[in-house]
């Protein structure tokens, strides 16, 4: 909502992807098919999408899948998802929710294994499941911003929408046609 804190985001994506990047793989059939994916120009456009997702909001999803050889990849919005977890904290899967939020339907739950999705933390801490991201721990700062910003509009709305009121004359002396000319000059 911030055009500031987009702009911070957009800059940490292309800096993290700015250099390039290459990938390496015991298997040579999956570092094949990787690198023949990563050449269509697909690759680079979902990568920075997952990325600037996980930086926006902590969490980035994208789902992985494969069909006739290719690689599918698709960034699902991180508000969507949820990780199972057991009694232990221990990851079991993902869910994603695709139905409305003022009533909750459980059949409108779509459950991913744990190879299904590649899940980006970022600032993670301790033993939570889900990241904050780089714009929680500015969210207060960023409230400030847009105060102050909200306030300067009101001030000088107000300062140029102030009237100039003048009083010429007194009830003893009333002001003649002339004196109330020579005011609105």
């Amino acid at each position: 909502k911030v055009g500031f804190a987009g702009a911070v985001i957009d800059k940490y994506v292309d800096f993290i992807f700015g250099p390039g990047y290459f990938i390496k793989s015991k298997e040579k059939k999956a570092e094949d098919i990787i690198n023949k994916f990563m050449e269509s120009g697909e690759f680079d456009r979902v990568l920075r999408l997952w990325t600037k997702e996980g930086l926006m909001k902590g969490n980035g999803y994208m789902e992985i899948g494969a069909s006739k050889g290719e690689i599918l990849l698709k960034v699902t919005n991180a508000n969507n998802m949820f990780n199972k977890i057991d009694k232990k904290g221990e990851l079991q899967g993902y869910n994603q929710y695709v139905g409305k939020y003022d009533l909750f339907q459980k059949t409108k739950l779509v459950p991913f294994d744990i190879d299904e999705i590649a899940h980006l933390k970022i600032n993670e801490t301790a033993d939570k499941p889900y990241g904050f991201g780089i714009m929680y721990p500015a969210l207060m700062a960023l409230d400030y911003l847009a105060q102050i910003d909200k306030d300067s509009h009101m001030l000088i709305s107000r300062k140029a929408n102030s009237p100039i009121v003048a009083k010429i004359g007194t009830p003893e002396a009333p002001p003649t046609q002339a004196d109330i000319d020579d005011q609105g000059t």
